[in-house]
């Protein structure tokens, strides 16, 4: 081979090459971006309304009262008449009347004295 076909058969190459390349930059296409496709999520819909509901509980354990108190009477008598809110669990108001005493006794010890 030719001296000059060993030189200019590389530049050829790489000149087609270059051509083919700026060619290719010049007519090249813009890729246009596409819109984002929405994905919708899948839902289930429940159409609710209030209701009462009532469930068990099943447990133990010990109750034990909030507060207590001790009744303890000033005079003797004999009880005449008891509040309906006196009972286990039952609830009634300062200054209400629980127990009512025959005042009889009392108002003869009274006199006697």
């Amino acid at each position: 081979m030719s001296r000059v076909l060993r030189v200019l058969l590389p530049l050829a190459i790489l000149g087609v090459g270059a051509g083919a390349t700026a060619l290719l930059i010049k007519h090249r296409r813009v890729a246009k971006p596409a819109p984002p496709e929405v994905v919708l999520p899948l839902v289930r819909v429940a159409s609710l309304s209030p209701t009462n509901h009532q469930f068990v509980v099943r447990t133990q354990g010990t109750v034990s009262p909030r507060t207590e108190i001790n009744l303890v009477s000033e005079i003797s008598g004999r009880i005449l008449g008891i509040a309906p809110g006196f009972h286990d669990g039952g609830f009634f108001e300062e200054g209400e009347v629980l127990v009512s005493i025959d005042p009889r006794d009392y108002e003869l010890n009274v006199t006697r004295a």
